[in-house]
Protein backbone atom coordinates (compact mmCIF):
# COMPACT_ATOMS: atom_id res chain seq x y z
CA UNK A 1 0.00 0.00 0.00
CA UNK A 2 1.40 3.08 -0.99
CA UNK A 3 0.38 6.66 0.83
CA UNK A 4 -0.51 9.60 -0.91
CA UNK A 5 2.89 12.41 -1.58
CA UNK A 6 5.03 9.77 1.08
CA UNK A 7 9.07 9.64 0.36
CA UNK A 8 9.06 6.17 2.52
CA UNK A 9 7.90 4.11 -0.55
CA UNK A 10 7.70 0.18 -0.19
CA UNK A 11 11.12 0.21 -1.80
CA UNK A 12 12.81 2.69 0.65
CA UNK A 13 10.68 1.12 3.75
CA UNK A 14 11.98 -2.17 2.97
CA UNK A 15 15.44 -1.27 2.35
CA UNK A 16 15.65 0.33 5.60
CA UNK A 17 13.80 -2.92 7.52
CA UNK A 18 16.69 -4.48 6.16
CA UNK A 19 19.46 -2.12 7.01
CA UNK A 20 18.32 -2.21 10.86
CA UNK A 21 17.67 -5.85 10.65
CA UNK A 22 21.54 -6.11 9.11
CA UNK A 23 22.40 -3.60 12.04
CA UNK A 24 21.21 -5.77 14.54
CA UNK A 25 23.05 -9.19 13.89
CA UNK A 26 26.16 -6.69 13.58
CA UNK A 27 26.02 -4.96 16.76
CA UNK A 28 24.28 -7.46 18.92
CA UNK A 29 27.41 -9.87 19.28
CA UNK A 30 29.39 -6.66 19.25
CA UNK A 31 27.69 -5.53 22.72
CA UNK A 32 27.68 -9.39 23.62
CA UNK A 33 31.61 -9.52 23.48
CA UNK A 34 31.59 -6.12 24.84
CA UNK A 35 30.40 -6.90 28.26
CA UNK A 36 32.07 -10.00 28.21
CA UNK A 37 34.96 -8.74 28.44
CA UNK A 38 36.58 -8.26 24.94
CA UNK A 39 37.94 -5.80 23.61
CA UNK A 40 39.50 -4.67 20.16
CA UNK A 41 43.06 -4.30 19.99
CA UNK A 42 43.78 -1.87 17.31
CA UNK A 43 47.79 -2.72 17.90
CA UNK A 44 47.49 -6.22 16.86
CA UNK A 45 44.37 -6.02 15.07
CA UNK A 46 42.49 -8.44 17.17
CA UNK A 47 39.80 -9.15 19.15
CA UNK A 48 40.96 -10.01 22.41
CA UNK A 49 39.71 -10.89 26.11
CA UNK A 50 40.36 -8.08 29.03
CA UNK A 51 40.74 -8.17 32.83
CA UNK A 52 41.12 -5.82 35.39
CA UNK A 53 43.09 -4.48 37.97
CA UNK A 54 41.75 -3.35 41.57
CA UNK A 55 42.93 -1.86 44.02
CA UNK A 56 42.48 -1.02 47.67
CA UNK A 57 44.95 0.13 50.16
CA UNK A 58 45.87 2.59 52.63
CA UNK A 59 45.33 5.85 53.22
CA UNK A 60 42.19 5.65 50.95
CA UNK A 61 43.22 9.33 49.80
CA UNK A 62 45.83 7.77 47.69
CA UNK A 63 46.12 8.25 44.04
CA UNK A 64 46.69 4.99 41.25
CA UNK A 65 48.40 5.45 38.58
CA UNK A 66 48.45 2.96 35.83
CA UNK A 67 51.19 3.21 33.64
CA UNK A 68 52.03 6.76 35.10
CA UNK A 69 48.54 7.74 33.90
CA UNK A 70 46.04 8.80 36.82
CA UNK A 71 42.86 6.85 37.51
CA UNK A 72 41.57 7.87 40.23
CA UNK A 73 42.66 9.19 43.72
CA UNK A 74 39.75 7.18 46.33
CA UNK A 75 40.06 3.92 47.18
CA UNK A 76 39.02 1.29 46.25
CA UNK A 77 40.11 1.41 42.50
CA UNK A 78 39.01 -0.67 39.76
CA UNK A 79 40.63 -0.50 36.59
CA UNK A 80 38.53 -2.53 33.84
CA UNK A 81 38.91 -3.72 30.38
CA UNK A 82 42.50 -3.93 30.15
CA UNK A 83 44.14 -6.09 27.35
CA UNK A 84 46.25 -9.27 28.81
CA UNK A 85 49.73 -7.71 29.35
CA UNK A 86 52.24 -5.96 31.94
CA UNK A 87 51.42 -2.96 33.66
CA UNK A 88 53.19 -0.22 35.69
CA UNK A 89 50.94 0.55 39.38
CA UNK A 90 52.34 3.21 41.41
CA UNK A 91 50.45 4.18 44.17
CA UNK A 92 51.21 7.75 45.76
CA UNK A 93 49.87 9.68 48.57
CA UNK A 94 51.53 13.33 49.74
CA UNK A 95 54.01 12.34 52.84
CA UNK A 96 54.47 8.56 51.62
CA UNK A 97 56.36 6.43 50.31
CA UNK A 98 55.41 5.61 46.60
CA UNK A 99 54.50 1.49 46.13
CA UNK A 100 55.46 0.38 42.67
CA UNK A 101 54.51 -2.78 40.97
CA UNK A 102 54.30 -4.34 38.30
CA UNK A 103 51.60 -6.59 37.65
CA UNK A 104 50.59 -8.90 34.48
CA UNK A 105 46.60 -8.77 33.89
CA UNK A 106 45.36 -12.08 32.01
CA UNK A 107 41.79 -13.06 30.14
CA UNK A 108 38.94 -12.69 32.21
CA UNK A 109 40.55 -12.67 35.15
CA UNK A 110 41.20 -9.71 38.26
CA UNK A 111 44.53 -8.45 39.52
CA UNK A 112 44.17 -7.81 43.50
CA UNK A 113 45.98 -5.04 44.58
CA UNK A 114 44.55 -5.44 48.88
CA UNK A 115 45.68 -5.63 52.32
CA UNK A 116 48.52 -2.95 52.17
CA UNK A 117 49.32 0.31 54.01
CA UNK A 118 51.78 2.29 52.15
CA UNK A 119 54.97 3.73 54.20
CA UNK A 120 54.74 7.52 55.74
CA UNK A 121 58.26 9.50 54.82
CA UNK A 122 59.26 10.38 57.82
CA UNK A 123 63.17 11.07 59.40
CA UNK A 124 63.86 8.86 62.74
CA UNK A 125 64.11 11.04 65.72
CA UNK A 126 66.83 10.62 68.57
CA UNK A 127 65.32 9.30 71.73
CA UNK A 128 67.44 8.18 74.23
CA UNK A 129 71.51 8.27 74.70
CA UNK A 130 73.85 5.11 75.55
CA UNK A 131 75.48 2.23 74.55
CA UNK A 132 72.35 0.29 73.79
CA UNK A 133 72.27 -2.96 72.90
CA UNK A 134 68.98 -4.82 73.43
CA UNK A 135 65.53 -3.46 72.90
CA UNK A 136 62.49 -5.15 74.15
CA UNK A 137 58.88 -3.98 74.25
CA UNK A 138 56.23 -5.67 76.44
CA UNK A 139 53.07 -6.78 74.98
CA UNK A 140 50.81 -3.65 75.07
CA UNK A 141 53.83 -1.42 74.01
CA UNK A 142 53.79 0.01 77.21
CA UNK A 143 57.59 -0.41 78.41
CA UNK A 144 60.71 -0.77 76.67
CA UNK A 145 63.10 -2.88 78.22
CA UNK A 146 67.02 -2.13 77.64
CA UNK A 147 70.60 -3.08 77.92
CA UNK A 148 72.89 -0.40 78.90
CA UNK A 149 76.53 -0.42 78.67
CA UNK A 150 78.42 2.10 81.12
CA UNK A 151 81.33 2.67 82.72
CA UNK A 152 80.85 0.09 85.45
CA UNK A 153 79.61 -3.03 83.45
CA UNK A 154 75.66 -3.48 82.34
CA UNK A 155 72.49 -2.05 83.35
CA UNK A 156 69.05 -3.40 82.31
CA UNK A 157 66.65 -0.78 82.16
CA UNK A 158 63.09 0.25 82.38
CA UNK A 159 61.66 2.89 79.96
CA UNK A 160 57.67 3.54 80.64
CA UNK A 161 56.53 4.96 77.29
CA UNK A 162 53.57 6.79 78.72
CA UNK A 163 55.36 8.75 81.43
CA UNK A 164 58.77 9.08 79.94
CA UNK A 165 60.00 7.66 83.56
CA UNK A 166 63.13 5.54 83.54
CA UNK A 167 64.35 3.76 86.18
CA UNK A 168 67.17 1.30 86.91
CA UNK A 169 66.27 -2.58 86.98
CA UNK A 170 69.36 -4.90 87.38
CA UNK A 171 73.01 -4.15 87.20
CA UNK A 172 74.50 -7.01 85.22
CA UNK A 173 78.34 -6.10 85.28
CA UNK A 174 80.05 -7.83 82.24
CA UNK A 175 77.54 -10.67 81.65
CA UNK A 176 74.89 -11.12 79.43
CA UNK A 177 71.55 -10.70 79.80
CA UNK A 178 68.35 -11.72 78.12
CA UNK A 179 65.46 -9.89 78.91
CA UNK A 180 61.89 -12.37 77.83
CA UNK A 181 59.03 -10.38 78.22
CA UNK A 182 55.73 -12.27 78.99
CA UNK A 183 53.51 -12.64 75.17
CA UNK A 184 50.15 -11.14 77.41
CA UNK A 185 51.27 -9.39 80.58
CA UNK A 186 53.49 -6.63 81.88
CA UNK A 187 55.71 -9.21 83.46
CA UNK A 188 59.67 -9.27 82.34
CA UNK A 189 62.08 -12.12 82.79
CA UNK A 190 65.94 -11.62 83.19
CA UNK A 191 68.10 -14.45 82.34
CA UNK A 192 71.65 -15.21 82.12
CA UNK A 193 72.41 -16.02 78.56
CA UNK A 194 73.44 -19.51 78.86
CA UNK A 195 72.27 -23.16 78.31
CA UNK A 196 71.70 -23.89 82.05
CA UNK A 197 70.50 -20.38 83.73
CA UNK A 198 72.31 -19.74 87.42
CA UNK A 199 70.24 -16.02 87.01
CA UNK A 200 65.78 -15.98 86.55
CA UNK A 201 64.72 -12.84 88.06
CA UNK A 202 60.77 -11.50 87.47
CA UNK A 203 59.59 -8.59 87.12
CA UNK A 204 56.30 -6.99 87.19
CA UNK A 205 56.70 -3.44 85.47
CA UNK A 206 54.04 -1.84 87.32
CA UNK A 207 55.89 -2.52 90.47
CA UNK A 208 59.98 -2.83 89.43
CA UNK A 209 61.01 -2.28 92.98
CA UNK A 210 59.75 -5.74 93.58
CA UNK A 211 61.89 -8.56 91.97
CA UNK A 212 61.34 -11.98 92.48
CA UNK A 213 64.55 -14.73 92.33
CA UNK A 214 62.83 -17.58 91.07
CA UNK A 215 66.36 -19.34 91.08
CA UNK A 216 66.29 -18.29 94.86
CA UNK A 217 62.90 -19.86 95.74
CA UNK A 218 63.80 -23.22 93.18
CA UNK A 219 67.64 -23.41 94.87
CA UNK A 220 68.17 -25.26 91.81
CA UNK A 221 69.81 -24.05 88.08
CA UNK A 222 66.89 -23.79 85.56
CA UNK A 223 67.58 -25.71 82.18
CA UNK A 224 64.82 -23.90 80.20
CA UNK A 225 62.19 -21.48 81.10
CA UNK A 226 58.95 -20.32 78.96
CA UNK A 227 55.61 -17.53 79.65
CA UNK A 228 52.60 -19.09 79.33
CA UNK A 229 50.14 -16.94 76.74
CA UNK A 230 47.65 -16.07 79.40
CA UNK A 231 46.48 -12.42 80.92
CA UNK A 232 47.28 -14.04 83.72
CA UNK A 233 51.05 -14.50 84.41
CA UNK A 234 52.21 -18.22 84.51
CA UNK A 235 55.88 -19.20 84.01
CA UNK A 236 56.83 -22.77 83.15
CA UNK A 237 60.50 -23.98 83.92
CA UNK A 238 62.70 -26.64 84.45
CA UNK A 239 65.52 -27.94 86.01
CA UNK A 240 67.27 -31.71 86.12
CA UNK A 241 64.81 -33.45 87.95
CA UNK A 242 61.47 -31.50 87.70
CA UNK A 243 59.16 -29.57 85.24
CA UNK A 244 57.85 -26.63 87.39
CA UNK A 245 54.96 -23.91 86.58
CA UNK A 246 55.35 -20.64 88.82
CA UNK A 247 52.67 -17.81 89.12
CA UNK A 248 54.49 -14.23 90.17
CA UNK A 249 51.34 -12.65 90.92
CA UNK A 250 50.98 -14.46 93.92
CA UNK A 251 54.79 -16.36 94.12
CA UNK A 252 53.23 -19.65 94.45
CA UNK A 253 55.06 -22.79 92.59
CA UNK A 254 54.01 -26.53 91.74
CA UNK A 255 55.52 -29.51 90.48
CA UNK A 256 53.76 -30.72 87.04
CA UNK A 257 56.09 -34.03 86.43
CA UNK A 258 59.47 -35.38 86.82
CA UNK A 259 61.56 -34.30 83.90
CA UNK A 260 62.80 -37.08 81.88
CA UNK A 261 62.60 -35.44 78.59
CA UNK A 262 65.54 -34.26 76.04
CA UNK A 263 63.49 -31.18 75.17
CA UNK A 264 59.66 -29.57 76.33
CA UNK A 265 57.36 -26.67 75.25
CA UNK A 266 54.03 -26.19 76.87
CA UNK A 267 50.93 -25.03 74.16
CA UNK A 268 47.90 -23.25 76.01
CA UNK A 269 48.94 -26.26 79.19
CA UNK A 270 48.94 -28.97 76.49
CA UNK A 271 53.03 -30.51 77.31
CA UNK A 272 55.05 -31.42 74.17
CA UNK A 273 58.25 -33.51 74.13
CA UNK A 274 61.38 -34.78 72.72
CA UNK A 275 61.39 -38.07 74.04
CA UNK A 276 63.38 -41.25 73.81
CA UNK A 277 61.99 -44.56 72.26
CA UNK A 278 62.69 -47.00 75.09
CA UNK A 279 62.79 -49.97 72.21
CA UNK A 280 65.39 -48.54 69.40
CA UNK A 281 67.00 -45.56 71.44
CA UNK A 282 66.21 -43.45 69.12
CA UNK A 283 63.84 -39.30 69.33
CA UNK A 284 60.22 -39.29 68.66
CA UNK A 285 58.07 -36.42 69.66
CA UNK A 286 55.00 -36.55 72.21
CA UNK A 287 51.77 -34.34 72.27
CA UNK A 288 50.59 -33.89 75.33
CA UNK A 289 52.56 -35.72 77.76
CA UNK A 290 50.36 -34.95 80.98
CA UNK A 291 47.32 -36.03 79.58
CA UNK A 292 46.20 -38.09 76.48
CA UNK A 293 50.09 -38.88 75.76
CA UNK A 294 50.45 -39.69 72.08
CA UNK A 295 53.53 -39.84 69.77
CA UNK A 296 53.02 -37.21 67.38
CA UNK A 297 56.20 -37.79 65.16
CA UNK A 298 57.69 -41.26 65.63
CA UNK A 299 61.50 -42.45 65.46
CA UNK A 300 61.32 -42.70 61.29
CA UNK A 301 61.17 -39.14 61.03
CA UNK A 302 64.87 -38.82 62.49
CA UNK A 303 67.91 -40.00 61.57
CA UNK A 304 70.79 -40.72 63.65
CA UNK A 305 72.15 -36.97 62.37
CA UNK A 306 68.85 -35.51 63.91
CA UNK A 307 69.49 -37.02 67.25
CA UNK A 308 70.54 -33.17 68.97
CA UNK A 309 67.15 -31.28 68.34
CA UNK A 310 65.86 -28.36 70.29
CA UNK A 311 62.43 -28.08 70.87
CA UNK A 312 61.61 -24.34 69.73
CA UNK A 313 57.51 -24.21 68.97
CA UNK A 314 54.27 -25.98 69.03
CA UNK A 315 51.02 -25.04 67.86
CA UNK A 316 48.21 -25.91 66.18
CA UNK A 317 49.54 -29.61 65.32
CA UNK A 318 52.83 -27.91 64.20
CA UNK A 319 56.05 -28.42 65.43
CA UNK A 320 59.45 -26.59 65.28
CA UNK A 321 62.44 -28.08 65.57
CA UNK A 322 66.10 -26.91 65.57
CA UNK A 323 69.41 -28.61 64.86
CA UNK A 324 71.41 -27.58 67.95
CA UNK A 325 74.61 -25.60 67.20
CA UNK A 326 73.12 -25.34 63.30
CA UNK A 327 71.65 -23.27 61.12
CA UNK A 328 68.37 -25.58 60.46
CA UNK A 329 65.28 -26.34 61.41
CA UNK A 330 63.08 -29.25 60.85
CA UNK A 331 58.95 -28.16 60.77
CA UNK A 332 56.72 -30.81 61.43
CA UNK A 333 52.79 -31.05 60.44
CA UNK A 334 50.40 -33.51 59.52
CA UNK A 335 52.67 -36.18 59.12
CA UNK A 336 54.91 -34.25 56.67
CA UNK A 337 58.35 -33.11 57.11
CA UNK A 338 60.23 -29.87 56.27
CA UNK A 339 63.94 -28.88 56.18
CA UNK A 340 65.02 -25.69 55.71
CA UNK A 341 67.87 -23.04 57.02
CA UNK A 342 66.45 -21.49 60.25
CA UNK A 343 68.40 -19.78 63.00
CA UNK A 344 65.46 -17.79 64.24
CA UNK A 345 61.75 -17.49 64.47
CA UNK A 346 58.24 -15.43 65.46
CA UNK A 347 55.06 -16.05 64.80
CA UNK A 348 53.07 -13.00 63.82
CA UNK A 349 50.33 -12.30 65.69
CA UNK A 350 48.31 -11.41 62.30
CA UNK A 351 47.31 -14.63 61.03
CA UNK A 352 49.51 -16.68 62.52
CA UNK A 353 52.24 -16.49 60.07
CA UNK A 354 55.50 -18.30 60.80
CA UNK A 355 58.72 -16.66 59.98
CA UNK A 356 61.85 -18.19 59.98
CA UNK A 357 65.23 -17.10 59.17
CA UNK A 358 69.00 -16.82 58.98
CA UNK A 359 71.37 -13.77 57.90
CA UNK A 360 70.80 -14.82 54.07
CA UNK A 361 67.04 -16.77 53.74
CA UNK A 362 64.02 -16.17 55.40
CA UNK A 363 61.36 -18.68 55.41
CA UNK A 364 57.42 -18.65 55.56
CA UNK A 365 54.88 -20.96 56.57
CA UNK A 366 51.19 -20.71 57.22
CA UNK A 367 49.08 -23.74 57.91
CA UNK A 368 47.59 -26.33 55.39
CA UNK A 369 50.91 -25.19 52.92
CA UNK A 370 54.59 -25.95 52.58
CA UNK A 371 57.18 -23.62 53.99
CA UNK A 372 58.36 -21.45 51.27
CA UNK A 373 61.42 -19.09 50.51
CA UNK A 374 60.70 -15.83 50.86
CA UNK A 375 63.68 -14.10 50.53
CA UNK A 376 67.49 -14.89 49.72
CA UNK A 377 70.52 -12.42 50.02
CA UNK A 378 74.24 -11.77 51.24
CA UNK A 379 73.65 -8.86 53.16
CA UNK A 380 73.58 -11.09 56.93
CA UNK A 381 69.94 -9.87 57.89
CA UNK A 382 69.96 -9.82 62.28
CA UNK A 383 65.89 -9.06 62.68
CA UNK A 384 62.42 -9.38 60.94
CA UNK A 385 60.13 -7.88 62.59
CA UNK A 386 55.87 -7.19 61.36
CA UNK A 387 54.93 -3.69 61.10
CA UNK A 388 51.15 -3.86 60.53
CA UNK A 389 48.15 -5.90 60.85
CA UNK A 390 49.09 -7.16 56.97
CA UNK A 391 52.62 -8.45 57.95
CA UNK A 392 54.40 -5.72 55.84
CA UNK A 393 57.81 -6.50 57.78
CA UNK A 394 60.53 -4.44 58.96
CA UNK A 395 64.20 -6.37 57.76
CA UNK A 396 66.97 -5.47 59.84
CA UNK A 397 70.14 -6.44 57.88
CA UNK A 398 74.16 -4.98 58.47
CA UNK A 399 74.09 -2.07 57.21
CA UNK A 400 70.66 -0.84 56.45
CA UNK A 401 66.72 -1.77 57.62
CA UNK A 402 64.02 -2.28 54.68
CA UNK A 403 60.46 -2.49 54.80
CA UNK A 404 59.31 -5.42 52.78
CA UNK A 405 55.37 -6.13 51.59
CA UNK A 406 56.17 -9.80 51.29
CA UNK A 407 52.86 -11.15 49.27
CA UNK A 408 53.90 -8.29 46.69
CA UNK A 409 57.62 -8.54 46.78
CA UNK A 410 58.11 -4.26 47.00
CA UNK A 411 60.77 -3.19 48.97
CA UNK A 412 61.41 -0.07 50.53
CA UNK A 413 64.66 1.75 52.72
CA UNK A 414 63.33 2.56 56.41
CA UNK A 415 66.43 3.01 58.07
CA UNK A 416 70.59 4.02 56.40
CA UNK A 417 72.53 2.82 59.40
CA UNK A 418 73.71 0.17 61.15
CA UNK A 419 70.58 -0.99 63.50
CA UNK A 420 71.88 -3.49 66.29
CA UNK A 421 68.10 -3.87 68.00
CA UNK A 422 64.88 -3.23 66.92
CA UNK A 423 61.00 -3.49 68.47
CA UNK A 424 57.58 -2.71 66.82
CA UNK A 425 55.04 -0.77 68.26
CA UNK A 426 52.71 -1.62 65.86
CA UNK A 427 49.12 -0.07 67.09
CA UNK A 428 50.95 3.34 66.72
CA UNK A 429 53.66 2.82 63.49
CA UNK A 430 56.34 3.34 65.65
CA UNK A 431 59.71 1.47 65.27
CA UNK A 432 62.30 1.75 68.04
CA UNK A 433 65.77 0.96 67.40
CA UNK A 434 69.40 1.46 68.11
CA UNK A 435 72.02 2.96 66.16
CA UNK A 436 74.43 5.29 65.82
CA UNK A 437 73.40 8.27 63.43
CA UNK A 438 75.79 10.63 62.59
CA UNK A 439 77.53 11.68 65.68
CA UNK A 440 74.36 10.25 68.04
CA UNK A 441 74.62 7.09 69.80
CA UNK A 442 71.23 5.49 71.21
CA UNK A 443 67.53 4.64 70.56
CA UNK A 444 65.92 6.80 67.54
CA UNK A 445 62.25 6.59 66.84
CA UNK A 446 60.81 6.06 63.77
CA UNK A 447 57.12 6.47 62.66
CA UNK A 448 56.48 5.30 59.43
Amino acid sequence: MEYPNSKLTKPYRRGILIAFVALFFILAPAIIMYTSGYRYDWQRGLLRETGAINVDVEPASAAVYLNEVKMKSKMPVRINDRIPGRYNIRVAADGYYDWRKEVEVENKQTVYIKEISIIRKNAPAFYLAGKITDLQMSFDNRYLAYELSGPNGKEIRLKNLADASDILLYAAADKKVDLTWAPASNYLALSDATTTHQTLLVIDAAHPEKIIDVIGKTKSQIKKFQWKETAEPELYYSTDLKLMTFFPATEQRAVLAKNTWRDWYMENGQLWTIETASNTEQIKIVGDALGFKYDFAGPEKFSETEQNLELLRAKDNTVLLKKSGQPEMILLAKDKKYTFAGEKFLISRYNDWWIMWTPWEIWTYTKNEEPNLLNRSGEQLRVVLPLDQYNTLALVWANKTTALYPYYLVTHDLVNAAVESAVVDAGNKTLYFTAQIGEQEGVWRLNY
